[in-house]
């Protein structure tokens, strides 16, 4: 699987734009499950717009994000293209986050040293926890 898959960001970023009815799932996500900056940036604009209670479109999200980010939203709305298949979409990007996440604490646990069985066995568990738990939020109901 591929660890930064631009296409599976854009799709899901479109995806809470376009439909409202997807509005809310965008507070299951966190700036760090995308690997591309500017889709970062767009997903802290979303949230910041849902947590104040406001309705949000690409208008609303293109200004908080500033100009220069008019054409990656737009590069996001043209992947939106069913809300069906939002939730595969949302499965393999935090998959994806999920392993980039894993990889960078393996990295820092061998820099640091502290490779033993019972720390990367703790690392392995505390990821399935919160990945576990994204998955459980993110069931339709």
């Amino acid at each position: 699987m591929n660890l930064n898959d631009i296409e599976i960001e854009r799709a899901v970023i479109g995806e809470i734009l376009i439909f409202e009815s997807l509005h809310t799932k965008a507070l299951l996500l966190e700036p760090s499950d995308f690997a591309y900056d500017e889709h970062r940036i767009i997903c802290k604009a979303i949230i910041k717009q849902l947590r104040k209670g406001n309705k949000y479109d690409f208008i609303t999200i293109a200004n908080e994000c500033g100009a220069n980010y008019r054409n990656e939203i737009q590069n996001c709305i043209q992947l939106a293209i069913s809300a069906e298949l939002f939730e595969e979409h949302f499965r393999l990007l935090k998959e994806m986050a999920s392993r980039r996440r894993l990889i960078e604490r393996f990295h820092t646990l061998t820099t640091d040293g502290d490779v033993s069985v019972s720390s990367v066995q703790k690392m392995l568990d505390d990821e399935k926890k919160a990945f576990t738990a994204t998955e459980t939020s993110s069931s339709p109901s």
